[in-house]
């Protein structure tokens, strides 16, 4: 299913789309811009199968912090030869 950006707006309003933070600048025609941090979680393979909306998940994942960001521009120029 693909949202407009009038539908996503809709949706977020009705708390069936949670995004946070948000910054309603960043929803674009049928996108949302995502701003990535240096922390991220990753799934522990202990056969989990599915997930269950609204079941709390935090022992399926480690949290990780790294010591590195992508600023504006960065993924541009990764994918360049130099």
């Amino acid at each position: 299913m693909v949202l407009s950006d009038v539908d996503i707006v809709d949706r977020i309003r009705q708390k069936s789309i949670i995004i946070s933070p948000l910054d309603f600048g960043d929803i674009q025609g049928a996108s949302v811009d995502v701003h990535l941090g240096n922390e991220y979680k990753v799934l522990i393979p202990d056969g989990l199968t599915h997930i269950v909306p609204r079941q709390p998940l935090d022992a399926h994942f480690n949290s990780i912090t790294s010591d590195w960001t992508i600023r504006s521009g960065d993924a541009q120029r990764m994918g360049r030869d130099t």
